[in-house]
């Protein structure tokens, strides 16, 4: 089943601009199908008898003035063949597993993080305020250990810890969500993206941001810079370094992957499309 929503940052930065996560989600993993074995049916054909024909002799003469006739052959219809049910019982389905509910487990949703990686990983980067609740099991997706989040996925790969998915790129091209216009991937931007294997990869990456992702556009004060470098907090990573913070904020966002639009039904919103999120801003509040 596929779905789509649209998630708001519970914190608001102090010119209105929002953080908004766009998933396609993609996925109702938390959907069970419990598919019984259909009733069998056999079919029983009763024999069939011959049909059987009975031949009167000819009409005889028995004088010359009067003449004696017999009624011509008849047949005598045969039965049809009639087809039997006979049901045979489902099978019974197994039950389902049994959830615990400790500090895992989202009663607003009903579902837990299992995943201990993924779990030290959404403590670890600001919890039900960054991902939202889950709204999947734990799945695989793409190869990979994943639970959807309404915000987030985490995924966790082979050799690697506990990372987001980026979701607005490959994953949800889509530019239109809810009558909003958003954005799409613009290609010169995505590929000159500083990589991951390059030199000084940590610095180039945050300067690439703070070029791309502007306080000002066209006049109006978006504040999508400041909005990505304060999502997450040095208290939420339990440290007052700021390059930890800026990169810490970069895994929730991801790299930019557009500049700034106008909606082009409603110039009062401003958005901008990330890897991970959708800024969004609104003139007039």
């Amino acid at each position: 089943m596929l779905k789509s929503w649209r998630a708001v940052s519970s914190r608001k930065s102090e010119q209105s601009t929002r953080a908004v996560v766009i998933l396609a989600v993609v996925l109702s993993a938390g959907l069970t199908v419990n598919v019984g074995s259909a009733s069998a049916q056999t079919a029983t054909v009763a024999p069939t008898a011959a049909a059987t024909m009975t031949t009167t002799p000819a009409a005889t003469a028995t004088s010359p003035a009067a003449a004696t006739t017999t009624p011509a052959a008849t047949v005598e219809p045969t039965p049809a063949a009639t087809a039997t049910t006979t049901a045979v019982p489902s099978a019974t389905p197994a039950p389902a597993p049994v959830v615990p509910h400790d500090s895992r487990y989202f009663a607003e949703t009903r579902y837990r993080i299992d995943n201990d990686q993924v779990w030290d990983y959404f403590n670890a980067r600001g919890g039900v305020e960054i991902f939202g609740f889950p709204v999947s099991r734990t799945l695989v997706l793409l190869g990979c250990t994943a639970q959807i989040f309404q915000r987030q996925i985490a995924q966790v790969c082979a050799g690697t810890g506990a990372r987001l998915m980026n979701v607005l790129d490959d994953l949800f091209p889509y530019t239109r969500v809810n009558f909003a216009a958003f954005p799409d991937v613009n290609s010169s931007m995505k590929n000159a993206t500083p990589g991951a294997d390059e030199p000084n990869y940590d610095t180039r990456i945050l300067q690439f941001v703070r070029d791309n992702a502007p306080d000002t556009f066209s006049g109006v004060n978006v504040r999508f810079g400041t909005t990505f470098f304060s999502l997450i907090t040095g208290d939420m990573v339990g440290s007052s370094d700021p390059g930890i913070v800026a990169i810490s904020n970069l895994e929730v966002w991801g790299a930019p992957i557009s500049p700034p639009m106008f909606d082009p039904g409603n110039a009062d919103f401003v958005y901008q499309r990330f890897q991970r999120g959708v800024m969004h801003h609104i003139s007039s509040q």
